[in-house]
């Protein structure tokens, strides 16, 4: 009994661990806050994140102290737009005809991850305005616009005749996963694999339990039986006695 308890209360640990941050990152000190900054930013760039506006923590060292401070990074795209303290940026894709047709302005939106924002407070701006107007129901390539609080930005759209959507190829910004952990200054990613690893040693470690459970269970139940069984024999022999 004792060897069960133990064993569901140890698997019980492993499963709660496996909610633990796996990974850490050690702050990389740069010898200035601009070769920090400008370091940073090249990393972003590198990593084709989705364009926006981060709050990133830098280390750096000056005057013989390690430093650390949290500033707002733009990483832009080749259509990014920025007004002051506003941004807007969108991607150009590919699709059908016969999506294009059906297309309302927020299918166009979403298909080419058109979104604004402030880059001071990093504020999301609605969009306010889709200019389609260059577009032509035929194979080629036009122009789209978004607007958002008096900014705006074009993008290309292609138009091919299959059916089938194709994936937006000018980029590789959108529906990407983007966790940015503003605790460091990069964290590593949970990849996929990672994720479906986690999952099966969840599973491996979750049977055994139930498996113990069970048992427990049932070695409780059998007690109960034995006891009945016992007892049953005791009173008979205590009634041959009394006759």
């Amino acid at each position: 009994m004792r060897k069960t308890i133990i064993t569901i209360i140890f698997s019980f640990s492993i499963l709660c661990l496996l909610n633990v941050k796996t990974f850490a990152v050690t702050p990389e000190f740069y010898e200035s806050q601009d070769e920090a900054i400008a370091n940073t930013i090249q990393k972003l760039e590198s990593s084709s994140y989705r364009p926006g506006t981060y709050p990133i923590k830098i280390y750096y060292n000056q005057n013989g102290l390690a430093l650390e401070e949290t500033i707002y990074i733009t990483v832009e795209g080749p259509f990014t737009f920025i007004t002051g303290n506003n941004a807007i940026d969108a991607t150009g894709v590919t699709i059908s005809i016969t999506d294009a047709k059906r297309y309302q302005i927020y299918d166009w939106i979403k298909a080419t991850d058109a979104h604004a924002w402030r880059i001071d407070t990093l504020e999301e701006l609605p969009i306010d305005g889709v200019d389609t107007s260059k577009l032509r129901f035929e194979v080629g390539t036009y122009e789209i616009s978004f607007n958002a609080l008096g900014i705006s930005t074009s993008v290309p759209i292609t138009l091919i005749e299959s059916s089938a959507l194709v994936n937006n190829t000018e980029s590789g910004w959108y529906d990407q996963n983007l966790f940015l952990n503003s605790e460091n200054e990069f964290e590593l990613f949970d990849s996929f694999g990672f994720t479906i690893l986690k999952i099966g040693v969840v599973i491996m470690l979750v049977i055994p339990i139930i498996f113990l459970f069970l048992q427990f269970f049932w070695s409780l139940r059998t007690m109960a039986n034995l006891k009945k069984v016992m007892h049953k024999r005791t009173h008979h022999k205590s009634h041959n006695s009394n006759q």
